[in-house]
């Protein structure tokens, strides 16, 4: 009986346990870390999508370009993609303009913020289009490069109309 002592197995069975049982102490004592860094990425992916058709004055706008711009810029590898990316961000502000000057929201305010942003992203897409000529890229360059003008000229005579059709006597 001594040799096969049920409290002496039982003893050696729990010495066994116990580095596994501290094992799951310490993650379960993650568990809600680990619950609300979930609920922290799906919250804010959630108000980082509803951001995205934000205007300026809107609550969320900061987040639009504060936030999803600036990632979207990191991820972009390649300066012909940043150099893209910037163009759109340039037509994402004169688009935004444009939806404040048709719902009557467009003031000085407003303005000066599109403008400035607006300014902001075509001289970082000239940057970065100057970075691919660097690299002896001119095909992409002049591609690049008439892509951002088009869009300007384009978005200026929309605005243009805009407020001659908000001038003119109806």
């Amino acid at each position: 009986m001594e040799k096969h002592s049920v409290r002496k197995g039982r003893f050696l069975r729990l010495k066994e346990q116990i580095p596994n049982m501290l094992f799951l102490r310490f993650f379960s004592a993650l568990r809600p870390l680990a619950l609300a860094s979930l609920l922290a990425v799906f919250a804010g992916g959630g108000i980082s999508l509803a951001a995205e058709n934000a205007l300026p004055g809107d609550m969320l706008y900061p987040v639009k370009v504060r936030v999803n711009e600036p990632v979207r810029v990191i991820f972009a590898l390649s300066d012909e993609g940043k150099a893209r990316l910037e163009t759109r961000l340039v037509e994402r502000r004169l688009e935004e303009s444009e939806k404040l000057a048709v719902s009557n929201r467009l003031d000085e305010k407003n303005k000066n913020e599109l403008e400035k942003r607006a300014l902001k992203h075509a001289d970082n897409a000239r940057n970065r289009i100057n970075n691919v000529k660097a690299n002896e890229r001119v095909i992409m360059e002049a591609e690049l490069n008439s892509e951002l003008e088009t869009s300007l000229k384009a978005h200026g005579k929309i605005i243009g109309e805009i407020i001659k059709n908000k001038k003119s006597p109806e």
